[in-house]
């Protein structure tokens, strides 16, 4: 399989992208700026030829009939042609023997007035594509009119010239070469703090989950970055606690049942003609029913943290459900249930998980009653209430929160001995929670009350 890039390698070459560009546009516009400046030193050096060519050729002319021969500063090259553009009356000593090398055209737009034009046999001598800045004027001698011609020889050109544009592009790759460099460097150091973050939380996920990340100076997005790592290593490892503390109490659980069952039955295998086989069967009776509804509230509670209860709402009459729930507390139990005060209450949600939190309650409640479970619900602003109240010990309000918690009693010995898990309540605060709701206790003037709170859409 391909390996993708590094973060480091695709940051360097981003930046370095960027940065060619910019040394790209930077060299041409120097690039540009040295032609200009060249091409201002070859036009001043041209001109500058015309005017010497003028002053101190022209004089000559009339003393001989021959053509002068003249020293120009190259690489400049002149010719003074007569205006039939046949005889070359003076010429710079580099192109002594050559003929006329151009001639002109009028223009409004060129120099003087002159557009010079070179002749064609330039073009297959050794002056093709040496000649650059070029010049004509027009001038009177004592042979007659003439025109001077100033080229530019390229092949003369000072070495400086030639080896800037030679060195152009070797220049762009030194300058590319050293970007990326400083770029690979300067990528490494910023990501250096992130690499050590990196090695530091996978010691601490491999180690103790109590540790920490060390977090930067600074308010970026490194620090930023620790700082939420370190939440999240809080997380884990509260959730690590949980599960081990989880696992803990499941085993403890188990294993006072698992203990009944075993003894009772190793008692009654032992002696068999002495067993009360009676008493044995009420008890694994007994204890079989805690063990299953032990494993079912597990099974919840796993299904529930890993995301796997799903809502599926429809209108519910949850008075209906209520007086359902009655009816099985008065067949089941030789307790009274009161649902005089039980109002007509409607709201959308999950009728089973509905039935199912109902049931913790109504069953937590029948616990603790002596004789009476009140039922009651209705409606206040939004939410639809339902309270349930039964006869027995107070439970202290203030620290009733914890009895929602998971494998949490308000009587250790007293929930063992009439069948309770420690789960029922954590299943209930589930449950309304995921209708929008809540579940509490509240202060009564005797007894206890759970109230329930319910979203109605």
């Amino acid at each position: 399989m391909r390996r993708s890039l590094s973060v480091r390698t695709r940051l360097t070459l981003l930046f370095i992208s960027l940065v060619t560009m910019l040394l790209v546009v930077a060299n041409l516009l120097i690039n540009s700026a040295q032609q200009s400046s060249t091409l201002s030193r070859e036009t001043n050096e041209v001109t500058a030829t015309l005017a010497k060519a003028v002053d101190s050729v022209v004089p000559r002319l009339a003393t001989t009939q021959r053509k002068v021969i003249f020293t120009a500063k190259p690489p400049v090259i002149a010719q003074i042609v007569d205006l039939a553009n046949r005889q070359v009356w003076a010429s710079s000593s580099s192109i002594a023997d050559l003929p006329p090398s151009a001639h002109f055209q009028a223009s409004d737009t060129a120099p003087n007035g002159l557009q010079v034009v070179e002749n064609r046999w330039v073009g297959r001598s050794f002056l093709a594509g040496q000649l650059s800045v070029s010049r004509g004027l027009l001038i009177s001698t004592p042979r007659g009119q003439a025109v001077v011609y100033a080229f530019y020889d390229g092949s003369q050109a000072p070495s400086i010239t030639r080896l800037l544009g030679q060195f152009f592009l070797l220049r762009l790759l030194l300058e590319i070469l050293v970007a990326a460099l400083l770029v690979w460097i300067a990528v490494g150091r910023a990501m250096r703090p992130i690499e050590t973050i990196r090695r530091r939380v996978a010691a601490i996920a491999s180690g103790d989950l109590s540790e920490r990340i060390p977090v930067p100076a600074g308010d970026d997005v490194v620090s930023r970055t620790a700082v939420t790592l370190n939440e999240m290593l809080g997380r884990l490892e509260a959730n690590s606690k949980a599960q081990q503390e989880f696992i803990s109490n499941a085993s403890h659980e188990l294993r006072s049942p698992l203990t009944t069952l075993l003894a009772t039955v190793d008692r009654a295998a032992y002696a068999p003609e002495r067993a009360d086989w009676g008493e044995v069967t009420s008890v694994v009776r007994r204890e079989g029913l805690r063990l299953s509804a032990l494993v079912d509230d597990l099974f919840w509670i796993a299904r529930s943290d890993e995301g796997g209860i799903e809502v599926h709402r429809e209108e519910v009459d949850l008075d209906d459900v209520i007086e359902e729930e009655a009816r099985r507390l008065r067949q089941m139990t030789g307790l009274q249930v009161d649902t005089s005060l039980v109002e007509p209450v409607r709201l959308w949600g999950d009728v089973g998980l509905l039935r199912r939190m109902l049931r913790n309650v109504t069953e937590n409640a029948v616990r603790f009653a002596q004789s009476t479970i009140q039922l009651t619900s209705f409606y206040e602003m939004g939410d639809v209430v339902v309270e349930v109240h039964n006869d027995g010990e107070a439970v202290d309000v203030e620290t009733s929160d914890r009895l929602f918690q998971r494998f949490v009693r308000a009587d250790s010995s007293r929930s063992r001995s009439s069948g309770g898990t420690g789960l029922g309540l954590t299943i209930v605060s589930d449950i309304a929670a995921r209708h929008g709701g809540s579940a509490q206790f509240i202060e009564t003037a005797e007894g206890t009350t759970l109230q329930l709170r319910l979203r109605r859409y």
